[in-house]
């Protein structure tokens, strides 16, 4: 969908304050609405609570909730890569909250405020680029020299989608000069994305200048993963003016959502009063006004009221979540080995790809490291549960007291609604496949340490099958699955988790923990 927007003036100022009252540029699909208070909705709140909590550290954040198609959600957040964490927080918060009033029951929607956005949608989007036009800003002033200034700007585009490419926060800034000005520039994708395909997306983006803003003084080209900005005035300061871009209603495609238009001033004539002699009674035309005036205050009041009421009830829903959670925690018995989310945002740098150790059928695993100096790995596991928050517990409390030496030790875990993460111990050794299917690691396997890593899989399997109070069946016993510690002892990872996942749910005849699938 293409959303042509006309604006003078909807670019960065230096003397501007961030303000965050609506969206920019609000897009919504209402074609699969979801009701009020349904399993999406719910899952919605809990993935945009999730955003406002772990956005501003790093600037971008994903995530996923829930377990079934039609029910889960897919959420993601960025904020300007040179926006300061408090500013970001901001913009998130606001944004977080305003895709909701934007786009109300849509199953997809995205909005783009002027330092952050915001996306979710029932399709997991998570690494999938789409460089497909969203959005076109563009100030109708004219630069000068149309010629020169279009070819400066596309050498400049160019420039920023090759480096944005390989920058770590997916995003890039520069200038170059022109006459006696400078054309300036920002280009930015979001960060799950490979440095090829933003470099793809950003330059699918420049091609849409040429046919919508050629010779325009400034512009703004966005699609649901990238967006750049090309301007004769700095685009890399924190703060944007407050006025908000014009709706060119001419093209096909109308925005989903538009804001409502103000309410009509109503006023007396100049020429008359409120009030005459004889008794101080009001004619026809006083009363028609005092009466206008006063239906109008009502229904401002009225509108104010609504809005306000709606908002306190959206939040309530997302609190009323964490608190549900907190009282079976407490009810369980289980708080002392639940994680908060801010400690494990912390140790991994908020989940930070040079982080990641791994992912697979479970989900990707990241290694962190808590105040105290403890290292840990922290599996963020991926949506399809088909349980609810107190069977989860229940298990993760069941494994946390299994103790072996040859198993890698749970220590806990993060819940919030259906988001869903387990806390283990750091191996610094990795997994036994990096050493056996490697020519040169496989000859530190010499025959003593091969026999004492079988001999090691084979006590902790017994352990597994016999001895421990939940009897488990591995079923998926491999070399990736052996991790190593730094004497290159082997402990048994992936066991115990298959109830919790509905992959292959259809095949499970046994209501006990069996194992991974």
């Amino acid at each position: 969908m293409l959303f042509l927007l006309l604006t003078s003036l909807f670019l960065y100022s230096p003397h501007s304050s961030l303000a965050y009252e609506d969206p920019r540029v609000p897009l919504c699909n209402t074609k699969n609405a979801h009701a009020a208070n349904s399993t999406f909705d719910t899952n919605l709140a809990v993935a945009l609570a999730i955003l406002r909590k772990t956005t501003a550290a790093t600037g971008f954040n994903a995530t996923t909730v829930g377990n079934s198609t039609a029910d889960s959600v897919t959420a993601l957040a960025l904020c300007r890569a040179n926006l300061f964490s408090q500013d970001c927080q901001t913009c998130v918060d606001a944004a977080t909250l305003g895709i909701r009033d934007s786009c109300p029951n849509a199953t997809v929607a995205q909005v783009w405020y002027t330092s952050c956005m915001v996306r979710y949608s029932r399709i997991n989007f998570i690494n999938q680029s789409d460089s497909s036009i969203a959005f076109i800003l563009y100030n109708p002033l004219d630069a000068p020299d149309h010629e020169e200034y279009d070819r400066k700007v596309r050498i400049l585009m160019q420039n920023l989608s090759d480096a944005a490419g390989v920058s770590n926060t997916r995003s890039a800034v520069a200038k170059t000069s022109f006459g006696t000005r400078n054309i300036y520039g920002y280009v930015d994708c979001t960060r799950d994305i490979s440095g090829s395909d933003c470099t793809t997306c950003l330059l699918d983006a420049a091609y849409a200048i040429p046919s919508c803003c050629s010779g325009k003084w400034a512009g703004w080209i966005g699609t649901p993963t990238c967006n750049i900005q090309f301007n004769l005035d700095p685009v890399d300061h924190n703060d944007w003016i407050n006025n908000p871009p014009e709706i060119n209603t001419d093209i096909s495609t109308a925005p989903a959502s538009l804001p409502s238009p103000p309410l009509p001033m109503v006023r007396p004539p100049a020429n008359q009063t409120t009030s005459r002699g004889g008794g101080g009674r009001l004619n026809g035309k006083e009363t028609g006004v005092v009466i206008a005036v006063v239906v109008a205050f009502i229904l401002v009041v009225g509108l104010v009221v609504v809005r306000w009421r709606v908002g306190s009830e959206k939040g309530k829903r997302a609190v009323e979540m964490e608190e549900m959670t907190m009282t079976m925690m407490e009810s369980i018995g289980v708080r002392s080995f639940v994680y908060d989310l801010d400690v494990l945002v912390a140790a991994t740098d908020n989940f930070s790809p040079a982080n990641q150790l791994g992912g697979g059928g479970f989900g990707s695993v990241y290694r962190g490291k808590l105040s105290s100096g403890e290292e840990i790995a922290v599996k963020k596991l991926k949506a399809g549960s088909t349980q609810g928050i107190q069977e989860f517990l229940n298990e993760v409390n069941s494994l946390v007291n299994m103790q072996h030496r040859n198993l890698v030790k749970l220590l806990g875990c993060f819940v919030q609604g259906e988001e869903m993460m387990l806390v283990y111990e750091y191996l610094p050794n990795k997994s036994l496949d990096y050493f056996l299917f490697d020519k040169s690691k496989s000859a530190l396997l010499g025959w003593t340490k091969r026999f004492n890593i079988i001999m090691g899989v084979a006590r902790g399997l017994l352990y597994l099958h016999e001895d421990s109070q939940i009897r488990i069946i591995h079923r998926d016993i491999k070399a990736s699955n052996i991790l190593l510690d730094e004497q290159m002892n082997p402990k048994i990872s992936d066991f115990g988790l298959a109830r919790l996942f509905s992959d292959e749910q259809s095949r499970l005849r046994t209501r006990r923990i069996v194992g991974t699938l």
